[in-house]
C-alpha cells in the first residue's frame, strides 16, 4: 500500500518519541506529514525548529490556508484543532477554534476525521504513540471507514504513557504494534520501500 498521507498521534512522551520518528524518516518521502502533538499555544514553533534540525525533510509548524506539500512534515499549532480541506483542487490546512475533543485541543481525532472526508476511497498511513487518554481511537476508525488505512501503533514496552495506542490496539484497529526505535523504519519501509 502506497500512502497518500501519513497521519500521526502522540501526546505525553510525544515530544521526544517524535524527534525519534523524524531524525530517521526517509528523504524519498513524498506525501505529506500531518502531526498532532498535544501542546498548548506558543509551543509549537520552537518545537517543530528544533525537529526540523535533525530531519531530513522540512518540519514547521502548519499555517492556516497553507497547501499540503509532500515531503513536508506539519505539526498542529498548539490550542487549536487542525483539519485538511479540499480547496481549490489543492489539500489545505485550516484550523478551528472548536471545543476540545477528549479533553484536548488539538485533537487526533478532529485532524483524523477531516482526512477520512477528504481522502475518502484512497491510503492513508496512521501512526500512534504514546499519550495519556484515547485521542485518535475515533479518527482511525473514521478513517477506516472511509479510506484505505494502515495504522501503526506505538508498543507497550516503549510508550512513555500506553494510553492513546492501547486504546486503538483494544479497538481493534491496529495493523502492527511497533518499538519506537523501529517505527520510523516501518513508515519508510510502507513509503519508499525499504
Amino acid at each position: 500500500m502506497k500512502p497518500d498521507i501519513i497521519a500521526i498521534a502522540s501526546s505525553t512522551g510525544g515530544p521526544s518519541a517524535l524527534r525519534k520518528i523524524c531524525a530517521k524518516l526517509s528523504e524519498k518521502i513524498n506525501i505529506p506529514i500531518v502531526i498532532v502533538q498535544h501542546m498548548p499555544k506558543g509551543f509549537v514553533a520552537s518545537f517543530a525548529e528544533s525537529l526540523n534540525v535533525i530531519s531530513r525533510l522540512q518540519v514547521k509548524e502548519a499555517s492556516e490556508g497553507e497547501e499540503l506539500k509532500s515531503g513536508v512534515v506539519y505539526i498542529a499549532p498548539g490550542g487549536i484543532h487542525m483539519i485538511i480541506n479540499n480547496e481549490r483542487n489543492m489539500k489545505v490546512i485550516r484550523t478551528e477554534d472548536s471545543p476540545s475533543l477528549n479533553g484536548v485541543k488539538p485533537a487526533a481525532d478532529r485532524l483524523f476525521m477531516s482526512i477520512s472526508d477528504i481522502y475518502k476511497g484512497r491510503n492513508v498511513l496512521a501512526v500512534v504513540v504514546t499519550g495519556m487518554g484515547k485521542d485518535g481511537t475515533t479518527g482511525v476508525q473514521y478513517i477506516k471507514s472511509n479510506c484505505k488505512c494502515y495504522c501503526i501503533t506505538e508498543s507497550k514496552k516503549t510508550s512513555v504513557i500506553y494510553g492513546m495506542p492501547r486504546s486503538v490496539y483494544e479497538a481493534g484497529l491496529s495493523d502492527v504494534e511497533v518499538d519506537l526505535d523501529n517505527i520510523a523504519d516501518e513508515i519508510n519501509k510502507i513509503v519508499v520501500g525499504w
